[in-house]
């Protein structure tokens, strides 16, 4: 009888503080990385302190084994002393071009170090010195060396074999071979090695577990490309010029000798037995290198995966014709994306091998029909893939590692181009559009640091603009870059890419209507280019003359937007790739960007004969610094001398600030405070000086009928007792008699102002992050509400913050017949309430965005005080631009900042896009917001009725394979929804506060509420959930989709939309007739067969 495999033993650890437990299969690991993990790990605010008794009293070597050599006091080896490491060490980081900033740092951390020898550079040579780096080796057995002998970077030669039209041979390895020197490449296996005696081993995890498994992969940088000489090789072997596509072949073939280069024998039996590495316990363990993702940009993709670039089957994973594209989230998009994977195999490897023959054995023209007839149904190349040759027969699918690219495929992909064309639709609509939407973007109001910067003079022109802009500009799409996601969250992607692909066929639709044609800069671009034309065809004498002058100028093209590209496609492989690989950040092509960021900066520094080899040095010195730069002792004497300099600054700050221009309840951008690092375990923080201080008899006598000073002496006594006194806060202050103020007392009669209040937060996944308020810039605030109306139920309230105070009070409680004086220090926040606008409808249901107005001043709640412990976080408040202002709610008043000029904006929208965490509190469910979870589980059943659908839907069924895609629309889909768990089962909730009554409402709210929602806007009221593709697919009314012979035509870039001029490629069919270089009568041996 069969031995039965053992059934594996699932080990559970317990639940956290967050509800958060994972689960490891037979047993737990000997280490694990998140036992090292503290508060200042998980602090990304740059304000926030780090303590040196945690972070630095462990050095990062010290869970390694034996074999681990002590500390050595030469620090500074290969360098003959630490002044001539300091100095190299300052050279080879920061900025290239050395700022001021730049000469302060050299004087701190090089001159006047403790080591610094002026004797020690009597010698110096800069040259001499940087080969000094050059030729060091490092120790091998060090797992602490900077470098080891076997792990530089390697130059060689890459040979491919050329084909060319009519020249045939007796076996491909006959054709002539091409060499293409000056690669530069590291070896997989020292990369991997390299890994584990890096400073980040310590956060590797060394066992898989079933919840939030991050997939790390090694990034490999090679230096190769088809060189000048190519065409004059081609010209002196075949006597004749390569034609564009022997150069595209060529190209291919290039790729793919270079990674057989890097599947080396060595990791060919490493991927198969695995390598020894000892580990940061001291444990040696078998490690088995394997490719999980593979990043990279469009046109590599096509290069890596061996398929031709934007052809009829532009998708790496599946075979997705182009002219299906546009159906993205309905049925039988789905359909193809399940049923029509790509696949290595047998059937590929012999397509790719009959034509190989072709081209090179019988020396067929690569454009030949025959050629195109094999390769144009699955849009391949005549390539052999290097990931086939090597990992083929382990089972490996080398497509399925081509993963979607969030930078280039949605920032610069989708949403530039549908931005694009909404510019496009302003100019063809005129009226002074494009001047008032860039008005609306320079009003609107920045957020934390850098998260929404200030957007330009001329948003629309788009010029200089990268993927963090066109970030700023639409913020939707941190629900794909989400870092932690959870089921609901997923299912919640699954159903939005259903809508965007919906909602942007209905926008192609209707923008129809607008003669769109190019933008000024895309016309200018283009007569750039045509110039350029012209003055390379022209002769040497005529080159110095206006070329522009010789053509007659063309018409502005006409655009039409393009729903049929690879970029709108692989928004739908988002769900599916992450449930796979993990999130999105565990594959973004931002870290190969940035290396490519370094590449330029090496390049300013290097000769540009050989910059290829220069480059490489200058990388390799830096990384021998940076690791040596973490062995340089800390001279703690420059801290005690920043701080003393930083307050000799201050002070010299307060002679030039006039006393008597501080009767604001805020401090202004010139008013110095000292506010230190702040420490991450705290959640909030404000300066302790008491030098801007309000006399609170006095100010309250100057603003005497300012309506914001209503009754302001008591309520804040109010406010403070009730907190004194322990009273809960409920969302309505509690009043107290005169006989109960009068026995608090404000020491000096004083309140004192801060500049900024800093308010931590635990982050959806788990990370301490920090927002930088203050009544000047960045004001608006979000609270837990305290609301009974479950009608109209709201989790958060919303203020604007006027100041941010401290008091020190003293109280004497009768009832304790005490006589205890003792002052106690009261932070509060003055703040003026907003109030939600209970006609507009909002929500994830109707999709808009909640909109806030001030509460008028004659209302009793417009004005208060809170607790800054009760501050969530910041908020970012959009200006509702078509309202315009107003100053009904409130006469003037310094409770404004003056730039208002007196005025409020009549409603401001909620940003609940600013980022990744503000989507969370809005959606609900994030991990790390255990106080607030049970107040936001409102948002949960704010639902799309698509959502609802998905949740509720049971049971589905499965269509025939290759049925008519007309009768199949019909029957329902064999896919399995990702249904949203129900309430307690994916995670422990914490018990919230109890929900004060809408601030705006007017008592008829709800009314108006209900009767909105029966005469819903647009066509959501209407809604056939068979365009969504969940209960059978039905072409939605104006989507079919034109087979017609033509592909699309394409931008500049060759995606984002269609020109109606101009020429494009035919698709391939059976009624092509002959094309130049080939025998039409004649049959390729070997055609019939396929």
């Amino acid at each position: 009888m069969d031995s039965q495999p053992p059934i594996p033993v699932i080990i559970t650890t317990p639940r956290d503080h967050y509800g958060v437990y994972r689960q490891y299969i037979h047993s737990l690991p000997s280490f694990n990385p998140d036992n090292l993990t503290l508060v200042a790990h998980l602090a990304d605010s740059p304000t926030f302190t780090k303590n040196p008794d945690s972070l630095g009293a462990r050095q990062w070597w010290s869970g390694f084994g034996r074999s681990t050599q002590a500390p050595s006091t030469n620090y500074f080896a290969p360098f003959l002393n630490a002044t001539t490491c300091r100095l190299m060490s300052w050279f080879y980081s920061g900025s290239i071009t050395k700022s001021l900033a730049e000469l302060d740092r050299l004087v701190n951390e090089v001159i006047l170090a403790a080591d610094f020898d002026r004797a020690e550079l009597k010698d110096f040579g800069a040259l001499k010195e940087s080969n000094r780096l050059d030729n060091y080796q490092g120790d091998a057995e060090d797992v602490r060396s900077s470098f080891s002998a076997s792990d530089g970077w390697i130059e060689t030669g890459v040979k491919i074999r050329i084909p060319a039209d009519g020249v045939r041979h007796a076996t491909e390895d006959a054709a002539p071979l091409f060499e293409v020197p000056g690669l530069f490449y590291r070896k997989p296996l020292k990369v991997i090695k390299a890994a584990f005696r890096e400073s980040a081993a310590e956060h590797f995890h060394l066992m898989p577990f079933n919840i939030f498994v991050a997939l790390l992969y090694p990034h490999l940088t090679c230096f190769c490309q088809l060189t000048d000489t190519f065409q004059d090789f081609y010209q002196h072997v075949f006597k004749k010029a390569a034609t564009a596509e022997v150069l595209s072949h060529c190209r291919h073939e290039l790729m793919q000798a270079v990674w057989l280069l890097l599947l080396d024998d060595d990791f060919m039996h490493a991927y198969e037995f695995g390598i020894i590495i000892e580990c940061l316990d001291g444990v040696s363990r078998r490690v088995f290198p394997r490719f999980f993702t593979y990043s990279a940009d469009y046109p590599e993709k096509t290069l890596l995966a061996s398929i031709k670039f934007l052809a009829h089957c532009p998708c790496p994973r599946c075979l997705i014709p182009k002219i299906k594209i546009g159906g993205l989230g309905n049925k039988a998009d789905r359909r193809w994306r399940e049923k029509k994977m790509r696949e290595d195999g047998h059937r590929i490897w012999t397509v790719i091998k009959q034509v190989r023959e072709w081209l090179y054995v019988k020396g067929t023209n690569i454009t030949s029909i025959f050629v195109k007839r094999m390769l144009a149904p699955e849009s391949l190349v005549p390539s052999t893939n290097a990931f086939s040759t090597r990992l083929a027969h382990f089972g490996f699918n080398f497509y399925t590692m081509f993963v979607p690219d969030l930078l280039h495929e949605f920032e610069l992909g989708v949403w530039k181009a549908t931005f694009t064309h909404l510019i496009r639709v302003l100019y063809a609509y005129g009226h002074g559009t494009i001047l008032k939407l860039n008005k609306r973007y320079r009003q609107v109001p920045t957020f934390s640091r850098g998260t929404i910067r200030k957007f330009s003079e001329n948003a629309s022109g788009m010029k200089k603009l990268t993927a963090r802009d066109f970030e700023d500009l639409l913020q939707v799409c941190f629900l794909i870059a989400l870092r932690l996601h959870t089921d609901t969250t997923l299912s919640f992607l699954d159903t939005s890419t259903t809508r965007i692909g919906k909602i942007l066929r209905r926008f192609s639709r209707e923008t129809e209507t607008f003669d769109t044609r190019d933008l000024p800069s895309e016309e200018a671009a283009r007569g750039h280019r045509q110039a350029r034309k012209v003055a390379q065809s022209l002769p040497h004498s005529q080159a110095h003359e206006n070329p522009a002058k010789q053509q007659p100028q063309r018409p502005s093209k006409h655009r039409k937007f393009n729903m049929r590209t690879y970029k709108l496609h692989a928004l739908g492989d988002y769900v599916n790739t992450i449930r796979r690989f993990g999130t999105t950040d565990n594959f973004t092509t931002q870290l190969g960007e940035l290396e490519h960021r370094r590449v330029k900066r090496f390049y300013q520094r290097v000769s540009k004969c050989q910059y290829v080899s220069g480059i490489v040095k200058q990388q390799r010195r830096e990384r021998i610094l940076f690791r040596m730069r973490t062995r340089i002792p800390e001279d703690k004497s420059k801290k005690k001398k920043k701080t003393a300099a930083l307050h000799n600054r201050e002070v010299q700050t307060r002679r030039h600030i006039a006393t008597d221009a501080t009767e604001m309840p805020f401090l202004r951008f010139e008013d110095s405070e000292r506010l230190p690092h702040t420490d991450p375990r705290v959640h909030y923080h404000i300066s302790n000086g008491a030098r801007h201080f309000l006399s609170i008899s006095q100010w309250l006598r100057k603003n005497d009928g300012d309506p914001a000073f209503t009754e302001f002496l008591p309520r804040l006594k109010d406010h403070i007792l009730a907190r004194l006194l322990g009273h809960d806060y409920d969302g309505d202050e509690v009043s107290f008699s005169s006989a109960q103020r009068s026995q608090l007392m404000l020491v000096n009669d004083r309140i004192y102002r801060h500049k900024v209040i800093r308010i931590n937060y635990t982050t959806y996944d788990l990370r301490r992050e920090q927002d930088s308020l203050n009544s000047r810039t960045h004001a608006d605030i979000m609270v837990l509400s305290h609301e009974d109306d479950e009608a109209n139920g709201h989790p958060y309230w919303y203020a604007r913050i006027i100041g941010v105070f401290h008091a020190l009070v003293s109280y004497r409680d009768p009832a304790a017949n005490s006589s205890s004086y003792d002052p106690v220090q009261v932070d509060f926040a003055w703040v003026r309430w907003f109030g939600r606008d209970l006609t507009h409808r909002s929500g994830w249901e109707v999709k808009r965005l909640h909109r806030l107005g001030f509460i008028p001043s004659e209302d009793p709640g417009a004005f208060g005080f809170i607790d800054p412990k009760h501050i969530i976080r910041g908020i970012h408040l959009i200006p509702a631009f078509a309202h315009g202002h107003t100053s009904e709610y409130m006469s003037p008043s310094i409770a404004r900042h003056p730039s208002d000029n007196d005025e409020d904006w009549t409603y401001f929208y909620l940003n609940i896009f600013v980022d990744r965490d503000m989507l969370m509190r809005f959606r609900g469910g994030g991990v790390g917001h255990r106080t607030t979870r049970e107040a936001t589980n409102i948002f949960l059943d704010d639902r799309d009725p698509l959502d609802t659908h998905q949740a509720s839907a049971a049971v589905v069924h499965t269509g025939e394979e290759g049925s008519n895609d007309d009768e199949s629309d019909m029957i329902d889909d064999g896919e399995e929804s990702a249904a949203l768990p129900a309430q307690g089962e994916a995670m422990e909730l914490d018990t919230g506060d109890e929900p004060k009554s809408g601030l705006m409402d007017n008592g008829e709210g709800s009314a108006a509420r209900r009767e909105i929602t029966e005469l819903d806007e647009g066509d959501e009221s209407d809604l056939d959930y068979n365009n969504y593709g969940y209960s059978g697919i039905q072409e939605v009314e104006g989507e079919d989709f034109d087979e017609d012979k033509d592909e699309d035509r394409y931008s500049e870039d060759g995606e984002g939309f269609e020109a109606t001029e101009g020429d494009g490629d035919d698709e391939i069919d059976d009624e092509l007739g002959a094309e130049d270089g080939e025998d039409s009568d004649e049959e390729l041996e070997g055609f019939d067969e396929f």
